[in-house]
């Protein structure tokens, strides 16, 4: 079940950059003018305002592929994550056009907004040097509200820089693991589940120029009310890998009947390239690897009227084999006594 959320969002931030009206049309005749705009290697960084009074030196990057280029730049925001900039650009015989841009925020798991913004600025693109995939220098000027900023740019591309769409094998949630969920566990093999990993779907969208993006929800659920999840803190951290130092069912002090350990955001542009660079795993909103084979779920359930712990070993691979696997579960046949993870 897809729930839909529309969000009326304000959201801050340093530059905005969004789809241009005026893209040529595919069938229109491609017409390179060149101006010598005198920009040199040294307009290969870009002069940034971070916050008031910080302004920083930036470097020009850029990635393309066969009809695409991408010129962009970073900068930190936080302890992990960073904000991009990026001109999406469409190659097109031996031209280069202005297509648009966006803001995206990435993995800032100190701030309480982030996502990715398309520009409401117009654009005008002046071309000082074009060699496809080679080199790109000119000048964009920007005008939003009244203000108009220009930035020069001077970038090399090498074959470092390109990017294979095929190689990026994109997936939906849907593809990877509608296969494997639900996937029930019957834990006192009575022939009747007891516990189950299953999905939600929430699409999200906004009022402003916020994309919109599907969030894929993988949760561990109860399907007795009278069975229980165990966790610790008040964020109900649940799942427990086998380096962490909480190893017995007595330290999980909080008890739900879920928990949800991790999502998928797929911005609802999904294949388009290059929204599709953004889409990723997440586990309380910041990116998750590949998890290990020994991860543990403590659980409770209640067998004649008695509690008796137990627990769940999964493994689970979103990435490559897009694969869930139950490795072992336990349940302590004496009620009343905790269990350890040895």
């Amino acid at each position: 079940m897809i729930k839909n959320i529309f969000l009326l969002i304000l959201p801050i931030f340093i530059l905005s950059c969004s789809k241009d009206d005026s893209i040529v049309l595919e069938d229109q005749i491609c017409e390179m003018q060149f101006v010598d705009l005198g920009i040199t290697e040294e307009s290969d960084h870009i002069e940034v305002q971070i916050f008031p009074g910080l302004v920083e030196s930036l470097s020009w990057e850029v990635n393309f592929t066969d009809d695409t280029l991408l010129l962009f730049y970073d900068y930190p925001a936080g302890d992990e994550g960073y904000i991009n900039t990026t001109f999406k650009f469409k190659k097109k015989s031996d031209c280069i056009l202005f297509d648009y841009g966006y803001t995206a925020q990435i993995d800032a798991v100190d701030f309480d907004w982030g996502g990715i913004f398309e520009s409401t600025a117009t654009y005008e693109i002046i071309v000082q040097e074009w060699i496809p995939d080679e080199k790109f220098v000119g000048r964009l000027i920007a005008t939003e509200n009244g203000t108009t900023s220009s930035y020069d740019f001077y970038v090399t591309l090498t074959d470092l820089d390109y990017i294979s769409i095929e190689d990026l094998n994109y997936i939906s949630f849907d593809d990877c693991m509608g296969n494997v969920l639900p996937l029930e566990i019957d834990l006192n093999n009575d022939g009747t589940p007891d516990f189950s990993f299953d999905s939600e779907d929430i699409l999200v969208n906004y009022s402003t120029n916020q994309l919109s993006h599907l969030d894929s929800y993988l949760y561990f659920k109860a399907l007795n009310p009278n069975n229980k999840v165990l966790g610790n803190f008040d964020d109900f951290m649940f799942v427990v890998q086998s380096e962490s130092t909480i190893q017995s069912s007595e330290a999980m002090v909080y008890e739900e009947n879920e928990g949800v350990f991790g999502f998928y955001r797929d911005y609802t542009s999904n294949s388009q390239f290059p929204y599709m660079l953004y889409n990723n795993w997440y586990e309380n909103n910041i990116p998750i690897p590949i998890i290990s084979q020994y991860n543990y779920i403590f659980i409770r359930m209640e067998i004649n009227g008695q509690p008796h712990y137990g627990y769940v070993r999964f493994s689970l691979d979103p990435f490559i084999t897009c694969s869930l696997t139950i490795e072992e579960t336990y349940l302590n046949p004496t009620p009343n006594e905790h269990i350890t993870i040895e």
